[in-house]
C-alpha cells in the first residue's frame, strides 16, 4: 500500500514542506501513527508561520526590502550583505608542502579563448556582484540593521541582568574585589583561587558579575552610613585575608 508522507524540513527563515512516496506495506498501525504525527507537524508549522512574533524574526527592514522577482542570493546581495559566511570571510587554507593529485580537464583551445584568462574571469565576476549590488538599498539596509542592533544592545545594558555565575565564583569574586580592586594579577596569584582562574578569566567573570543587579545593591548599601561602615570593616578583614 502506498502512503504519503509529509517531510516537514526547516530551512530559516522558510519553512519548505514537501510530499514523499513511501512504500509502508500491510503495517496499518505505522501508517496511523506516521499520519497523525504528520498532522501534528503540519499544525505546528502553520502556527508559527502565522504569528507576528515569528515574522517579526525576518527582520522588518530585509521584509520591506525584499524583492520577489528575485532570487534570495540576488536580493541579500543587493541590500549590501553576504549571502554565506565563507565567501564574505574565506578560510584560510593550511600549508601543503605536496600539492595532491588532481585529475586535468581537457578543453577545447577555442573554448578557453572565449573564458578568457583568469584575471579576465576574475574581473568578469567582480562586474557581475556589483551590478547586482544596489548602492542606496545597501547603504538603507545596513545602516537601519546596525541602528537597530545598537538600540538593542543598549536595551539590553541598561537593564541590570542576573547573576549566572555559581555561588563559590560570586564569593571569590567579593572577597578579590575587597581586597585588591582591579588588579587582576593579584587575584590570579591568591591562595583562595583553587581553580587557577586566569587574570583574564578573573576579569571577565568580575564584568558578569559587576554588570549584575546584585552588584548594584551592594554598591546602594555601602553608600549609606550604616553600610558604609559594615563595607569598610569587610574590606578591612578582607585586607588582612580573614575574609
Amino acid at each position: 500500500m502506498l502512503s504519503t508522507i509529509y517531510r516537514i524540513h526547516f530551512v530559516p527563515p522558510f519553512f519548505v514542506v514537501t510530499v514523499g512516496i513511501r512504500e509502508l506495506g500491510e503495517n496499518t498501525n505505522l501508517w496511523k501513527k506516521t499520519k497523525l504525527l504528520c498532522k501534528i507537524m503540519l499544525m505546528v508549522v502553520i502556527s508559527v508561520w502565522k504569528n507576528p512574533s515569528m515574522q517579526n524574526l525576518r527582520g522588518k527592514v530585509i521584509k520591506e526590502n525584499w524583492e520577489t522577482s528575485k532570487t534570495p542570493r540576488e536580493n541579500v546581495l543587493a541590500m549590501g550583505l553576504a549571502f554565506s559566511p565563507n565567501e564574505a570571510v574565506p578560510v584560510k587554507q593550511p600549508h601543503r608542502e605536496i600539492i595532491d593529485m588532481v585529475s586535468v580537464e581537457e578543453m577545447d583551445l577555442t573554448e578557453a579563448r572565449v573564458l578568457g584568462t583568469v584575471a579576465e574571469q576574475r574581473l568578469k565576476k567582480q562586474q557581475e556582484k556589483r551590478a547586482v549590488l544596489n548602492k542606496e538599498k545597501a547603504l538603507r539596509v545596513v545602516s537601519s540593521l546596525e541602528r537597530e542592533a545598537d538600540e538593542i544592545q543598549a536595551d539590553r545594558d541598561s537593564q541590570p541582568r542576573a547573576v549566572r555565575l555559581p555561588d563559590r565564583d560570586v564569593e571569590l569574586l567579593i572577597y578579590l574585589a575587597q581586597r585588591y580592586g582591579d588588579d587582576y594579577k593579584a587575584m590570579a596569584r591568591d591562595p583562595k583561587n583553587l581553580f587557577q582562574y586566569t587574570p583574564k578569566k578573573i576579569s571577565n567573570l568580575m564584568k558578569i558579575y559587576r554588570s549584575s543587579g546584585f552588584y548594584q545593591g551592594i554598591i546602594s548599601y555601602c553608600t549609606s552610613f550604616a553600610g558604609s561602615l559594615l563595607c569598610s570593616s569587610a574590606m578591612f578583614f578582607a585586607w588582612l585575608g580573614f575574609a
